[in-house]
């Protein structure tokens, strides 16, 4: 950890068995970082597994404005090489030998909610002070009311760069023939290698689908494994 911020940090890692002065637990397990200095954490990634690890100083506050994330531990087979840093996350595209031998792809999505008060406050004052003093004491965190919802530190549409999944309600209510075919058109795009779920009351909007669930009142009462044939029928050819 090299603390290139105004505020000291730490680095406290879920998951994982490391020492104690490892942990990351401001004036327990070890001191503050301050701004300008470094800390390194060492500890032996024995356990393979998807982790997550964020700011322990003011960890009501610091971990919802970004301080946090995730970090994977590969198995430690021979040959297994892979990318140390995926910039960006989504899809990771260079997959580690052991994780190309037992999946076909690999994604990193981190999701987070954030109260956009909390968030306005550095951006409205220039002392650390502050900063400080409105974050830790003036702001509830009781009272949060998240209004911002992040993937990978991305707001909606960008959100759709890193999805494996895509939810479409409705694209194309309460528009003519026209504007429903522009639709469908731009959304071919980001329906490539991704699972879409798409919810319409119209069967023509569901004709490049795979599969159709008939729901009627909320429960399902038939499946529609040949969904252009379907649509064929709904169209009266």
């Amino acid at each position: 950890l090299y603390n290139t911020h105004y505020l000291p940090h730490t680095i406290h890692l879920h998951g994982t068995s490391q020492p104690n002065n490892m942990d990351g637990v401001p004036h327990m397990t070890q001191d503050e970082v301050p701004p300008g200095k470094s800390f390194t954490y060492r500890f032996v990634a024995g356990q393979p597994g998807t982790f997550w690890y964020h700011c322990h100083v003011q960890d009501q506050i610091h971990p919802s404005m970004g301080l946090a994330g995730m970090f994977i531990i590969e198995p430690n087979l021979p040959n297994n090489n892979f990318a140390h840093l995926v910039p960006g996350a989504g899809r990771i595209t260079s997959m580690s030998k052991a994780t190309r031998e037992q999946y076909q792809n690999e994604y990193s999505l981190v999701y987070m909610d954030i109260d956009d008060h909390l968030n306005r406050i550095p951006a409205a004052y220039s002392d650390p002070r502050e900063i400080e003093k409105r974050m830790h004491r003036d702001y509830d965190v009781t009272q949060a009311k998240s209004n911002i919802f992040l993937l990978n530190g991305r707001s909606f549409p960008f959100t759709l760069r890193d999805s494996p999944i895509l939810i479409l309600d409705e694209p194309t209510s309460s528009v003519d023939v026209h504007t429903e075919a522009a639709i469908m058109n731009a959304t071919e795009h980001l329906m490539e290698n991704r699972t879409t779920f798409m919810i319409a009351h119209r069967v023509e909007t569901l004709k490049n689908c795979d599969v159709i669930l008939e729901l009627n009142q909320g429960r399902l009462m038939r499946i529609h494994k040949r969904a252009p044939q379907l649509w064929s029928l709904a169209a009266g050819t």
